[in-house]
């Protein structure tokens, strides 16, 4: 706040130093806000004005006297000790993205602002302005704050500020296409991997080799897992009803700064929990037939030897390859009925990571309880599962019904 120009003045005698004297007096406002007085004495009352107006002549011309901005720790300073915690609190893979978010999206502008300095307006101004001026995407933007909201409330516990500044900003939103359709078109989904799984089943199909893959897929695995399972995994095969399989390993891609190139297994999961899932006596069947049909596939890496899916040549399959095998088989049932074959569009499309929703949905659907499902599904948290899990019209059906036979009871004996 700036100095304001003196207000109403005033003339009147008093007392200066023991002597009579005129006082020509006038109020201010000052950077602080307070009232504050210029006065000026004198022996008659022009003397008394005259030393007034070069009092205030001098307050007007004097540069203005700089606000107190908070010092201390920097941003970048106390973000570096936050860091070096989460070396051995998370993931290498978490560690990284906390990492690399940081340095792209908060330092470059925040970096050198004192901790104690951050508010509400300036972090507001830095992911709706700044962040849009940079063209972050809306994923990276709400993945930042998040990263941001977590430090903040580090620092908040360590006394490095006394509460959190993120909390009165709003969070960003980001909902993709791909988000919404696995919304909207889940029961349609639900239908089409219905007849895409009978369509593969037939021997002649030219998909059928990989009948055993994508059925494998339905049980709501992970792309990382279903590459990653291995034989020594796998337990009971030979047993009508007594099939089940361990989740505990992911195939992952070295990363750049690991010096290294290629794939390996990795022993753990996503959620960093081992589950056990109970196979479906088909599905048993069909990776015991699998297993002897490949039984003689020599791999060229001693690793490779024991994964359940990999190529004619004995290698593992990539993502990609995982994912052409998804898609060129859900294209090729969409065009089966159509007199010219076409690409799919984007409400006929949806990728591997969606049949965790589609098999959500439909155990939902078909009465199986939600830690069921979570359990199924290898998530630390249930929130997680109804995020997958999307209502039918036949579940919104029986829901209305429900409600209508608990508040008329005469609905309830008609049927």
């Amino acid at each position: 706040m700036g100095r304001r120009p003196p207000g109403s003045d005033s003339l009147f005698q008093t007392v200066n130093n023991g002597y009579p004297s005129w006082c020509s007096c006038k109020s201010y406002t000052d950077e602080t806000g307070k009232r504050r007085y210029i006065r000026g004495y004198g022996a008659t009352p022009t003397i008394a004005i005259q030393r007034r107006r070069a009092k205030e002549l001098k307050l007007l011309q004097a540069p203005p006297v700089a606000a107190k901005t908070p010092t201390g720790p920097t941003v970048a300073d106390i973000t570096q000790k936050w860091l070096t915690r989460q070396l051995s609190a998370v993931k290498p893979e978490t560690y990284r993205k906390y990492e690399q978010a940081l340095k792209d999206w908060v330092l470059p502008d925040l970096g050198t602002t004192p901790i104690q300095a951050l508010n509400a307006e300036i972090l507001t101004n830095h992911f709706y302005t700044r962040l849009d001026e940079r063209n972050i995407g809306s994923s990276a933007k709400q993945h930042t704050y998040a990263y941001l909201m977590n430090f903040l409330n580090w620092a908040v516990k360590e006394s490095h500020i006394d509460k959190n500044p993120l909390a009165a900003v709003s969070k960003p939103k980001h909902k993709t296409t791909v988000s919404s359709n696995d919304h909207k078109f889940v029961e349609r989904r639900i239908n089409v991997s219905k007849g895409l799984l009978k369509w593969i089943s037939e021997p002649d199909n030219p998909y059928h080799e990989h009948e055993t893959l994508i059925s494998t897929m339905f049980l709501g695995l992970r792309r990382a897992e279903t590459l990653g399972l291995t034989w020594d995994r796998l337990i009971g095969l030979d047993r009508a009803g007594k099939g089940t399989m361990i989740i505990g390993q992911q195939l992952k891609r070295y990363e750049k700064h690991e010096g290294r190139t290629g794939w390996y297994l990795h022993d753990d999961t996503k959620s960093g929990e081992e589950r056990v899932i109970h196979l479906p006596d088909n599905l048993r069947k069909k990776l015991l037939a699998h297993k002897r049909a490949t039984a003689k596939i020599e791999s060229p890496e001693k690793w490779q030897t024991n994964l359940v899916f990999k190529t004619n040549r004995g290698t593992n399959l990539t993502y990609n390859t995982y994912g052409d095998i998804w898609k060129n088989a859900l294209t090729d049932y969409y065009n089966k009925t159509r007199q010219e074959t076409r690409p799919l569009t984007d409400d006929e499309y949806f990728r591997p990571h969606a049949v965790r929703h589609v098999v959500a949905s439909l155990l939902f659907e078909e009465g199986v309880p939600l830690e069921s499902v979570q359990a199924l599904l290898g998530h630390s948290q249930s929130i997680m599962t109804l995020y997958y899990t999307h209502f039918t019209k036949k579940t919104r059906r029986e829901t209305a019904n429900s409600i209508d036979r608990a508040l008329n009871p005469q609905a309830k004996n008609k049927q």
